[in-house]
């Protein structure tokens, strides 16, 4: 299936991830993405164009997406790496709720120490976001 930037909407789900896993450049694959097409969320989409971007500076990606791969081997490395792109926005998103927390605490008057105990975080951590209020 070839695809080209008319004829993206008339192709279905399935020949998206097809043109996907085929893709000869991640800018192709952004492309793709940023068309507005799959069942992707926004964010699912940012996640996957994130990992791709990434991915670009990763010879092992690159040689895994080389036309000399399977199609399998392929979509794995996609997989993972959108995976990744996802559990670093996890993350990133629990530390930010974690700073909240303990800007909240410190509002309330708790010591560095009852902080410190309660979240895990260590006292030079807690220190440095009291100290960037």
């Amino acid at each position: 299936m070839v695809y080209n930037k008319t004829n993206l909407d008339e192709l279905s789900d399935l020949e998206v991830r097809g043109a996907i896993i085929a893709c000869n450049s991640l800018d192709d694959i952004s492309s793709i993405l940023e068309s507005g097409l799959l069942s992707m969320s926004k964010e699912e989409k940012h996640s996957f164009i994130d990992a791709s971007k990434y991915a670009a500076g990763d010879k092992e990606f690159l040689k895994a997406i080389s036309l000399e791969s399977s199609l399998e081997t392929r979509f794995k490395y996609i997989e993972d790496m959108t995976a990744e792109a996802t559990e670093k926005k996890a993350e990133q998103k629990r530390q930010a709720e974690l700073t909240n927390m303990i800007k909240e605490m410190l509002k309330e008057k708790l010591s560095f120490e009852q902080i410190s105990k309660i979240t895990g975080k260590p006292i030079d951590e807690i220190k440095k976001i009291s100290n960037a209020d």
